[in-house]
């Protein structure tokens, strides 16, 4: 698995209890720590941040990715929305309807 870490730095603790808790190894950290200018819009930064993890499409489609967002929390979910396929939780959630 790969660490998509956004925050503070991880300690060696943490890691162990990552993959303690999700049972898979960590092979390796790619740390972008958000720090936002907030006279500029937070959508072009995290598209800036996410295209500077230098991860292609294939391997965003493919590798195991745990992602430990930022501490701002309107950042962290700008970020979250570049991640996760919107549109294929919606079709999910309506097929259980």
């Amino acid at each position: 698995m790969i660490v998509l870490n956004f925050s503070h730095p991880l300690t060696a603790e943490h890691l162990a209890q990552v993959e303690a808790l999700s049972g898979q190894a960590i092979e390796r950290v790619i740390d972008a720590p958000a720090r936002f200018d907030h006279a500029q819009p937070f959508a072009a930064q995290v598209t800036a941040l996410v295209e500077g993890l230098g991860l292609s499409p294939a391997e965003w489609q493919t590798l195991s990715l745990l992602v430990n967002p930022p501490s701002l929390h309107v950042i962290a979910v700008t970020l979250l929305t570049e991640i996760i396929n919107l549109q294929a939780v919606r079709d999910a959630a309506r097929s259980r309807r």
